[in-house]
């Protein structure tokens, strides 16, 4: 894995550019995910403004719910409007239709939480469609950013992505596997051995326009060790005797932690990964969060109010450092257009197997 996610080290930006990419998506989806409030979007204002007073973009990846119902877009359309933000595609396939059975709640019963990789191919490009539409509809643009719902990438998804002209996927979280996060006994997908940096994922064939890749642009995971990272990241899914144990001792060794604004993470952690990201020449520092995170009782991690004050102060403390250290805001669609000018001469191609299935390096 080395050799491919280290290619992006010739740079030719001193800083990384940062990106902001927000899931945008109903209140406690995975606590709830029949219920359908979003109580949550309210918040965006003050977020935008937050970013926007340090000189940060903002990427809202929104799920169906957000790309048609008017709580939702009176706040975003005019922010798409006066081109403050960008707007990508945020598959939940159990709130986008076509519904194979729907529920007395207006979800997809049949598949509560679940990840897009396990509906059949017709109702999964259904979706899918549907989703890029109402956004089209809604917005007036069409999306050219994903990331996939409970991270459920596959190639299946990188195809349709790259049929539909995107230019940039998010949908790994290196260094993490989501094996245990079961649906209907479907495992998760694990990116242990997908490339930690910026890569362009192949599609399966060359389609007719000539699109034969898209940008994978990964969210950005803090971590340290650099003797155990590669032993941390084969030990994620391994099945041999004592795997459960080494997992749990190298896991104290590598310390990883996606850079999100997690209220139980020191505030050192953050200021740790962004210093991190400068020294090791890293292209994107990808700062993620969901909408839910913003407002009080719509999250896990803002489920009580000193979580929630916990969360908004680690966010300033990110705008602030990245400030300061003289990295550039841009959106997530720009990020990808700028990797792939030929001055960067950084991305490596890469191929990883379905992600919900130990992935292999090209």
């Amino acid at each position: 894995m080395e050799a491919v996610a280290s290619a992006s080290r010739g740079s030719a930006w001193p800083v990384p550019l940062l990106v902001i990419t927000v899931d945008t998506e109903a209140d406690d989806a995975w606590g709830d995910p029949e219920r359908i409030a979003l109580k949550n979007v309210a918040e965006i204002p003050r977020f935008q403004d937050l970013c926007e007073r340090h000189g940060a973009m903002t990427t809202y990846l929104v799920a169906y719910e957000c790309a048609t119902r008017d709580e939702s877009l009176r706040i975003l359309q005019p922010l798409v409007a006066q081109g403050r933000c960008e707007i990508g595609h945020h598959l939940h396939v159990w709130t986008t239709p076509p519904f194979a059975r729907e529920h007395p709640r207006g979800v997809d019963a049949e598949w509560i939480a679940a990840y897009q990789y396990q509906l059949p191919e017709a109702l999964f490009t259904a979706k899918a469609d549907c989703l890029h539409a109402a956004i089209e509809d809604s917005f007036g643009v069409a999306p050219t950013a994903h990331r996939a719902g409970r991270w459920g990438v596959d190639q299946r998804t990188i195809d349709w992505l790259i049929r539909r002209g995107y230019a940039v996927d998010t949908s790994v979280t290196p260094i993490t596997s989501w094996r245990r996060a079961r649906c209907n006994g479907v495992a998760g997908p694990s990116f242990a051995r997908h490339p930690r940096r910026p890569y362009l994922w192949a599609g399966s064939d060359a389609h007719a326009d000539g699109h034969k890749d898209i940008v994978e642009i990964p969210v950005s995971v803090h971590w340290r060790g650099y003797a155990a990272i590669d032993l941390y990241c084969r030990s994620l899914d391994a099945g041999w005797a004592g795997a459960g144990l080494a997992r749990r001792v190298l896991r104290r060794l590598v310390a990883p932690r996606m850079v999100r604004p997690n209220p139980r993470y020191p505030l050192h952690t953050f200021t740790d990964a962004l210093e991190q990201a400068v020294r090791r020449r890293v292209p994107v520092v990808n700062l993620m969060l969901h909408s839910s995170e913003l407002a009080y009782g719509c999250s896990p991690s803002s489920a009580t109010r000193d979580d929630l004050a916990r969360v908004w102060e680690r966010l300033a403390l990110v705008l602030r450092r990245a400030g300061e250290l003289g990295m550039k805001g841009t959106t997530l669609t720009s990020a990808a257009l700028a990797l792939r000018q030929p001055v960067a001469g950084s991305l490596a191609t890469a191929a990883p197997a379905a992600a919900h299935l130990t992935a292999r390096e090209a």
